[in-house]
């Protein structure tokens, strides 16, 4: 079971990601960085900022695993109605990628108690990379926050 924490993207360490998407640090824009609690569900938001106009946003979502597992999937099933996805291997229990005309490439993947959604804007509209290369890096991205709320000490 996955546990909200206190400001998840500040524990990640992006670095190894700069050569895809530009220089990594943690986002101060309070639009990008929120967190709502009520009941059995949380919602945290936080984002990662790259170069000089790009950020990457995680959507993390807690909730009961069944309901992880039918928003993930009801997710799916609408986005492939817009457009093309890809399944993502070995990430959470299950993972698909996509790329959306106007917000750019997104990785969504659920595990146990967490539907997790991670996508890549810029604000000049051009990316540093192509659209693979930087699915590749949110999926990596996806990793590490999916490490980070399974193994932050911080709550």
């Amino acid at each position: 079971m996955y546990r909200p924490r206190k400001k998840p993207c500040a524990k990640i360490e992006a670095g190894d990601l700069e050569p895809v998407l530009g220089r990594a640090r943690p986002s101060r824009d309070p639009m990008l960085n929120d967190r709502v609690r009520a009941g059995g569900f949380a919602t945290i938001g936080c984002a990662i900022d790259f170069g000089e106009d790009a950020y990457a946003r995680f959507q993390i979502e807690l909730m009961d695993p069944i309901a992880a597992e039918a928003q993930f999937s009801g997710l799916r099933t609408a986005q492939e109605e817009l457009t093309p996805v890809a399944d993502v291997p070995d990430l959470g229990q299950a993972a698909y990628a996509y790329v959306d005309e106007q917000t750019g490439p997104h990785v969504v993947t659920f595990d146990g108690n967490l539907h997790l959604t991670v996508s890549f804007s810029t604000i000049s509209g051009d990316a540093p990379a192509a659209d693979d290369e930087i699915i590749a890096a949110l999926t990596g991205l996806s990793g590490k926050m999916l490490r980070v709320l399974a193994t932050s000490r911080n709550p």
